[in-house]
């Protein structure tokens, strides 16, 4: 029972194949001339392998997305590499950069402190002014 649990987890040259006729559906030409019409050399397979089928289907989802992105900008749309793809299939386990974050407390100055931040800059503006003539 465990070997067909990992069996259904287990990227399997098929699971190629179908993403093959995929992404020509999507990209046409551009994806045959640039990548051929079969994975032959198997690059793609033992590139992609230690994924799932799942994240296979959302690095497809991703590439139809990003299609659609580039689109309304008027950029062409051309096939991603394998290591593109493979960072389409795995988007969802990154963090992203725009993630919210805890701000760090302001800071607490002492009326000196204060002071020597205004006079600094005023240092600072009078050297500046003092340049520019």
């Amino acid at each position: 029972m465990v070997s067909d649990h990992w069996s259904i987890l287990m990227l399997k040259r098929a699971h190629i194949v179908e993403l093959w006729n995929r992404l020509t559906d999507v990209y046409g030409h551009r994806w045959v001339s640039g990548h051929g019409t079969t994975d032959d050399e198997g690059t793609w397979f033992r590139g992609l392998r230690d994924l799932s089928p799942n994240e296979l289907a959302a690095g497809l989802r991703r590439c139809i997305q990003v299609g659609n992105e580039r689109s309304r900008t008027g950029d062409e749309d051309w096939p991603p590499s394998l290591g593109e793809f493979r960072a389409y299939c795995r988007r969802d386990k990154a963090v992203p950069y725009h993630s919210p974050y805890t701000a760090l407390p302001k800071p607490e100055l002492s009326n000196e402190q204060q002071q020597q931040i205004v006079s600094t800059i005023e240092n600072c503006r009078h050297m500046l002014h003092r340049g520019a003539r």
